[in-house]
């Protein structure tokens, strides 16, 4: 037996559910009836979080505005008379070898040929070519794949690109006329054109091997500049229109062509193409190279100057948007067909009913006629949403033109007689409220419309009573889309997408490149999703601790792994460092954000840097420079003094290098900027770019970094760039004036000890502005006053300046150095005065640092004498 308690209470929770599903009834029932509203609202709020989360569209090369000149392709053929090296449990010998190529920041391999010393790779790759790459070498690398170990290097080799450029342009120049290559380049197999190398591997030390093994690797390669492709690209694809085989182009092919592109392009440009070459559209005919020239040049005009669609220039056929109505509607020549001219009636109804009706009705000159034909060039059909509208206004009023049909005639003799036409082509509405009442009333076609725009939604123009649809014309806020050579979605052979929201230019050539038909033999491609050479090639697991290690391996990361381009190779090069120095400077960085902060932490830096002075200037430390020069390959050659004569470290560090060794770029130009050291760069626009993806400080200012001294000078630099010379230990420590000028009033300023490793500069703490700093203004007639303030860091003892205040200085000439540790140079310029080189904004804007040296050309100065 239940008590009773319980069962009160179970009945409670009865009537709460019921009143809970009542509720829920009644709200779903509210929702129901307050209905469409609520629905809308949220989809559109639905569609505006949609479009406020929608990235931005990718971009690939070819456009005015990008950098890309062409593309090179390259086939790895063999390698030859490898050496044979013992395995990991050294019983035997064996060779898997594999090749790794980089150029730039584009890095391959190929696969592993197992068992093989010489092994056919036959593989293929291509790579586009930026303006500032066309100096960079390819440089290729072989080695020794291992099932357990780490994997073996052979050798080494490149050549310059450059090259392949030459060989191009040699007989094969564009004509100054008519901007076109030679339009049988390409025709004579997968070999025209394609440049062979055979290139014997180095060593980056002498192997036991070499005395028995001259290894060799054999490739081929070919540049094209993206217009010469482009060019090949449209010979054959207009082979294909050319119907009668004879290497001209009516305006009915050419017109066919442009419409499997999806183009449109009105028929008053497809004329033109005619009338530049003074040929009649519809009787002439186009050479292959005069319809290239034409496409190319419809290619390559500015949005500015490219006709708009829908215009009052526009009359008649303005799209070539489908081929089958083109077709339907025209001659063999192209010539537009009049189907308002043409008579397509049948007999009358009545007539298919009652055979018996004598002939003569169908011979009545004054019969009915059929309604006039909606003429458009692409196609007799009316469009959907014209015949919409057009039904739609004759249900809400009596704007249609009419025809009236008296029941009977004016005689009386009860005989149906003919409707009689309006004599005018659009009655007014009235008329309509004049018609008798034993009139029957027929609506008619509407004419054809003036003008058509792009998405074929015409402007209703039957009476001023009717609202037109909003135009361009009536409001400048619509601006009718431009003409277009081609417009398609996704490309027919990879499949990429969004196509259509790219420039004319860049389709074209990605079509060309998808269609090249240079290796008919060669089918595999290489993988290329490798960030650096070194990187493709280390193991999985190597690159899996070096992860958890480092952090991520990427370029631009925040990471201890330091990834920096050689301007003067363009290889992408890992910064070497001791492991347990990379490990520290992550953890004392990349951890708690208080641990660098503190005052302990300040102080043991500032001692543990002066210690180190002093350490390498004893000459007990003369026994570290060999290690040194060994772990980093230090090129001794352009070193002035030999290694013997240095009596410390430290004497080493700041070493002298030979007169030669660091040419100034540009010596008779003053308004070249050029380097200031050897060191890892980087270039901005502005103080607020670089705050913004480099110097991630909480207080950095250039007052701040500037120092008391100079505070009242900051605001003449706002908006100006900034430079930042970062020298690692390795590099050569003396640094170098970048402009012609007259040195300042120098100023020091002690501060902490601070690495300038990216990763603390990328952190809170604001290492430029709390270092020990010395403040070097430079006052060039070229630049205005440049400020050059010689930052300190972790391990550095000295900042030393070699000039004296008041001294007249030239580009290259030495004004200081640095004692033992990593350093930095940071440059302040006045806005307005200095454009950097492309190369260099383009690698700042990526967080990539680029290796340059003494003397290397940065920029141009703006500030040109009258």
């Amino acid at each position: 037996m239940k008590k009773p308690g319980k069962v009160t209470k179970e009945k409670e929770k009865k009537e709460k559910k019921k009143k809970k599903k009542e509720s829920t009834k009644v709200k779903k029932e509210k929702a129901a009836s307050a209905g469409e509203k609520t629905k809308v609202r949220s989809s559109k709020r639905k569609g505006e979080g949609k479009q406020r989360r929608k990235r931005p569209s990718y971009s690939f090369g070819g456009g005015e505005s990008n950098d890309i000149v062409g593309i090179v392709m390259l086939e790895i053929q063999k390698a030859e008379d490898l050496p044979k090296l013992r395995n990991m449990t050294r019983t035997g010998w064996d060779m898997d070898p594999f090749v790794v190529i980089s150029f730039g920041k584009k890095v391959f391999r190929t696969r592993v040929i197992r068992h093989s010393l010489n092994p056919s790779f036959d593989e293929k790759l291509l790579f586009h070519v930026r303006r500032y790459e066309t100096n960079f070498k390819v440089h290729l690398t072989v080695l020794d794949w291992d099932k357990l170990s780490s994997n073996d290097y052979i050798g080494e080799c490149d050549f310059d690109v450059s090259e392949l450029i030459v060989a191009f342009e040699g007989g094969r120049g564009v004509d100054p006329e008519t901007g076109l290559y030679p339009l049988d380049d390409g025709k004579g197999g997968s070999a025209s054109g394609m440049k062979d190398f055979r290139l014997p591997l180095r060593t980056a030390k002498e192997m036991p091997w070499e005395a028995k093994h001259r290894p060799f690797i054999s490739l081929r390669g070919k540049y094209q500049p993206y217009a010469a492709l482009r060019q090949r690209f449209w010979l054959q694809y207009l082979e294909q229109y050319d119907t009668d085989d004879t290497g001209m182009l009516s305006h009915l092919e050419l017109t066919s062509m442009l419409d499997s592109l999806g183009s449109t392009l009105t028929n008053a440009t497809i004329k033109s193409f005619f009338t530049r070459f003074n040929k009649d559209p519809y009787q002439g005919e186009l050479t292959m190279a005069e319809t290239i020239q034409c496409l190319e040049t419809e290619l390559g005009r500015p949005e500015s100057q490219k006709k708009r669609l829908g215009g009052a220039e526009d009359t008649g056929y303005e799209s070539s948007v489908s081929a089958t109505p083109v077709m339907m509607l025209a001659d063999r020549r192209g010539q537009e067909l009049s189907l308002n001219k043409l008579d397509f009636s049948g007999p009358p109804l009545s007539a298919m009913i009652s055979p018996g009706l004598p002939d003569a009705e169908f011979l009545e000159p004054n019969r009915v006629p059929a309604p006039m034909a909606y003429t458009r060039d692409t196609g007799a059909q009316q469009p959907l949403e014209r015949a919409a509208a057009g039904r739609e206004r004759t249900e809400t009023t009596a704007s249609s033109r009419l025809m009236d049909y008296p029941k009977n005639d004016s005689n009386g003799t009860g005989a149906p007689s003919r409707p009689v036409a309006s004599s005018s082509p659009t009655p007014p509405l009235s008329t309509t409220a004049q018609l008798p009442s034993n009139s029957v009333t027929f609506a008619f076609a509407p004419p054809p419309p003036s003008s058509i725009s792009f998405s074929h939604s015409h402007s209703s123009s039957v009476n001023n009573n009717i609202p037109s649809t909003p135009s361009a014309a009536t409001n400048p806020s619509l601006e009718s889309p431009v003409e277009r050579v081609i417009n398609v979605k996704t490309c027919p052979l990879c499949h990429r997408p969004r196509l259509n929201a790219k420039a004319e230019v860049d389709i074209v050539t990605h079509l060309a490149i998808c269609a090249s038909q240079d290796w008919n033999k060669v089918d595999r491609i290489m993988v290329g999703n490798f960030v650096t050479a070194s990187q493709a090639q280390r193991k999985w697991y190597t690159r899996i601790l070096g992860k958890m290690s480092s952090g991520n391996y990427r370029l631009g990361a925040n990471s201890a792994n330091i990834i920096v381009q050689n301007r003067l190779t363009g290889q992408l090069e890992e910064e070497k460092m001791q492991v347990y120095v990379r490990l520290g400077i992550r953890l004392l960085y990349k951890g708690m954000k208080s641990r660098m902060e503190g005052s302990r932490a300040r102080s043991l830096l500032k001692s543990l840097s002066i210690k180190q002075g002093v350490k390498y200037d004893s000459p007990e430390s003369v026994r570290d420079i060999p290690p040194f020069i060994e772990f980093h390959k230090l090129d001794m050659n352009e070193v002035r003094d030999p290694v013997k004569s240095f009596k410390t470290f430290n004497q080493f560090f700041y070493r002298k290098l030979k007169p030669d060794a660091r040419p100034v770029d540009s010596p008779l130009d003053p308004y070249r900027l050029v380097s200031a050291a050897d060191c890892r760069f980087m270039a901005f626009e502005s103080v607020s770019e670089a705050t913004k993806l480099w110097i991630k400080g909480r207080e950095f200012s250039v007052g701040r970094l500037l120092g008391n001294a100079y505070k009242a000078e900051a605001e003449r630099y706002y908006g100006g760039a900034l430079a930042i010379f970062r020298l690692a230990p390795q590099d050569y420590h003396r640094f170098h004036s970048p402009v012609d000028g007259k040195i300042g009033k120098m100023t020091y300023i002690a501060g902490e000890y601070y690495t300038v490793n990216p990763q603390a500069i990328r952190t809170a703490l604001d290492v430029y502005g709390e270092n020990a700093r010395k403040i070097v203004p430079i006052d060039s007639p070229q630049f205005g006053r440049v400020m050059a303030v010689c930052v300190g860091a972790m391990m550095v003892g000295t900042i030393q300046t070699t000039v004296e205040e008041g001294q007249w200085v030239q580009r290259g000439e030495e004004f200081g150095y640095f004692a033992f540790g990593g350093s930095t140079i940071v440059l302040l310029f006045e806005p307005g005065v200095l454009e950097w080189d492309e190369d260099l904004l383009i690698n700042g804007r990526a967080a990539l640092e680029t290796l340059v040296r003494v003397g290397m050309g940065l920029g141009t100065g703006l500030r040109k004498s009258s």
